[in-house]
């Protein structure tokens, strides 16, 4: 890539601040290309993000300060990889010799009601400023052409994890009984990575699973938190099988994977995901997937080998207990994550598409 023309990639999404993975993104893109201006938010999603990005990337500078940047090089030429909608909007009337713009969609409306009206909406307000549209599955790529009815650049580049190691977690916390689970090895542990929203259909995993965690020594982990979880414990009251669920709340992504190394199985009924690393993580650490078919998990959930894709709501409970007994059985040695999923290699693919729009 020339010198004349820096990258400037936003770290932070709107309403979270500085994010976890793109951070972990970022990290990774600068090992390949050190011409790239990461941008922070004043937020970050959890204590520490912004410190762990200046320590690790040699150019960045906050959100607050970019337009100060820009207007000092206003001369140059740059290519913005922007991570909304929002930051398109920042971006319309800046000045400087050259402006490409990427933007990668991480989500949109997965209400039904506003999942067709958006691809159209977004495309016809913005086609004329992005130079390249990124979807992270081919799920959501498909969804999107389908619906947005204009002809747009598109690449399919899926975001990354980190690598996970075989440390375990002893203790879960049951953070609104304030009660202690230890770890036991003759349990079974359904766990279910995902905020409590109408659209991870937490009810419905709920009324699916009732008879199994009746009649087994299963417990049903359910991490996370937000607007529905009060009505899902009143739903497991409801249902006399509160004892037999666990509700951490919100926990650190740096804790994620001591817990999941404990895990069965992984429960993912979502009914929507633009990505869903909800389905990688389990299966880098090697723990078998039962999955709505949304997201990446069609590109990453094979049948009898790492998991079984279902629909949550035709599949029958006592379906649901066959493939999480046949998902039991499954050699935890033999669950692999393809490479592709390796942030580094992510980076490299995203770098190309960098050189790309700099020819």
């Amino acid at each position: 890539m020339q010198n004349t023309i820096t990258v400037v990639f936003f770290t932070y999404s709107k309403g979270i601040g500085t994010t976890y993975h793109l951070v972990n993104q970022a990290i990774s893109l600068n090992q390949v290309n050190q011409n790239i201006l990461f941008i922070h938010g004043e937020n970050e999603q959890e204590p520490g993000l912004n410190d762990k990005l200046i320590s690790s990337v040699k150019n960045t500078i906050s959100e607050k300060n970019l337009s100060f940047f820009l207007k000092n090089h206003s001369n140059d030429s740059f290519i913005f990889h922007c991570q909304g909608f929002q930051q398109i909007n920042s971006l319309k009337n800046i000045n400087c010799n050259d402006k490409k713009i990427i933007i990668t969609m991480h989500s949109y409306r997965n209400a039904a009601v506003f999942s067709r009206i958006f691809p159209f909406i977004y495309t016809l307000l913005y086609k004329k400023y992005v130079n390249k549209w990124i979807f992270t599955s081919n799920h959501s790529l498909r969804f999107y052409k389908k619906w947005c009815f204009f002809s747009i650049p598109t690449a399919k580049i899926p975001l990354g994890i980190e690598s996970f190691n075989s440390e375990k977690s002893s203790i879960v916390l049951d953070k609104f009984i304030n009660k202690e689970h230890y770890y036991n090895k003759n349990t079974i542990y359904l766990v279910y990575l995902a905020q409590f929203h109408k659209n991870k259909r937490h009810a419905l995993l709920i009324n699916k699973l009732t008879p199994y965690l009746e009649k087994t020594n299963a417990r049903l982990i359910l991490f996370g938190d937000g607007p529905e979880l009060n009505n899902i414990i009143k739903l497991t009251k409801k249902k006399n099988i509160r004892h037999k669920i666990i509700f951490p709340g919100r926990i650190s992504r740096h804790t994620i994977h001591t817990h999941l190394n404990n895990a069965s199985v992984s429960m993912i009924p979502s009914r929507s995901e633009t990505f869903g690393h909800n389905f990688l993580e389990p299966i880098a650490a090697k723990i078998p997937v039962l999955a709505s078919p949304t997201g990446v998990a069609e590109e990453v959930v094979i049948d009898y080998k790492n998991g079984f894709l279902i629909d949550f709501e035709e599949e029958s409970s006592s379906e649901i207990e066959k493939k999480i007994n046949l998902l039991l059985k499954i050699n935890s040695a033999e669950i692999q994550l393809e490479n592709r999923y390796k942030w580094e290699n992510i980076a490299s693919a995203i770098n190309r598409l960098y050189i790309e729009l700099s020819i």
